[in-house]
Order: C-alpha cells, then sequence, then structure tokens
C-alpha cells in the first residue's frame, strides 16, 4: 500500500496540474497511519483518498466508476479484486508476484515489479495519456472473466466434478 501512495506522489510530480485524477485507498490496515501520513508530509491529502474499510457492494461501486485498478501487492495468492475489476472493464495494473500473472498478463493488463512505484506511475502516465491504445486489454481481460470465471463456467466445472465423483463411486463398489 505505500508503495501506490508513493507512485501517487510520482504520478503527481509529473502532472502537477492535474486535480481530476483521485487515487483511492480502499480498506484498512496497519499501514494506513503510515500512508496518512506520508501524504500530508507530501501535500497528497486532496489527491490520495482513503475509504477505510467498506461492504463489498460499497467496493463494487468504486471499481465501477474507476478506469484503472492498481494492484501493489507484495503477496497475493490470486488477486480476486482483479477478476472483479476486469469484469466491469477497468483497466489492471498490478504486482508480478503470487498467481497474478496468471490473470493479468500483457494482452490483459500491467505488471510491475513489486515496490516499482516509478512505473506504477509510468504505467498510470501511459495508459491515461493513449485510453484507446489499451481498450484492446480491457475487453481482452473482460472477455477472459466473463469466458472463465463466470457463474456459468463454475456450474460447468461443478457439474463436471459430480461427475467425476459419481463414475469413481460407481467404479469403485461395481
Amino acid at each position: 500500500p505505500v508503495t501506490y501512495i508513493k507512485a501517487a506522489k510520482e504520478f503527481f510530480a509529473l502532472h502537477a496540474n492535474t486535480k481530476k485524477i483521485k487515487f483511492v485507498v480502499i480498506g484498512k490496515g496497519a499501514l494506513e497511519t503510515q500512508m496518512r501520513e506520508f501524504c500530508r508530509d507530501n501535500n497528497l491529502e486532496d489527491s490520495v483518498e482513503f475509504t477505510g474499510e467498506l461492504p463489498i457492494a460499497l467496493v463494487w461501486d468504486w471499481i465501477k466508476k474507476s478506469k484503472v485498478l492498481v494492484l501493489p501487492s507484495i503477496r497475493e495468492p490470486s488477486g480476486a479484486v482483479l477478476t472483479e475489476a476486469m469484469a466491469y472493464k477497468c483497466y489492471c495494473i498490478a504486482a508480478n508476484v503470487g498467481g497474478i500473472p496468471e490473470l493479468v498478463t500483457v494482452d490483459r493488463g500491467s505488471l510491475f515489479e513489486s515496490g516499482d512505484y516509478k512505473n506504477i506511475a509510468r504505467l498510470l502516465n501511459d495508459f491515461l495519456n493513449d485510453e484507446e491504445k489499451y481498450k484492446t486489454k480491457v475487453l481482452a481481460a473482460y472477455n477472459y472473466v466473463r469466458n472463465n470465471y463466470s457463474f456459468e463456467k463454475a456450474a460447468e466445472q461443478l457439474n463436471e466434478i459430480f461427475k467425476n465423483y459419481i463414475n469413481d463411486k460407481e467404479n469403485n463398489y461395481a
């Protein structure tokens, strides 16, 4: 999370007159005080919003109205929030850790090395300077999630598991 706030500072150093961009930190955590102090010390209080802990429906509302989701994790087994963001056609920029690279590929988003706040700022800058160029990636991510994480897909997979279980039982007791 501190990496995200440092990326905000780096981004606004490149775009000093940009007032319409807002960085949002959703949730609570042990580093919140440190992040707020960093914002105060670096004059970012008007550019970074802290929501605190939110019900999932409000998290989704934030994702729906966002153009970009940045996930600056140090460790992340699956990056479920990325799947949700992709389903809402939100461009994803994420740390190259854990299971994230299986979901966010060069065709479906952007990856950075964990802790590399300068690269996050650069990736945000690239996206915001040419959103048209990234529409293909956003649609590829959306289609990937729709084809692999839909309720229909989950039902197909569950049905296959049950079929295999029943077949195993029949074969073992025949």
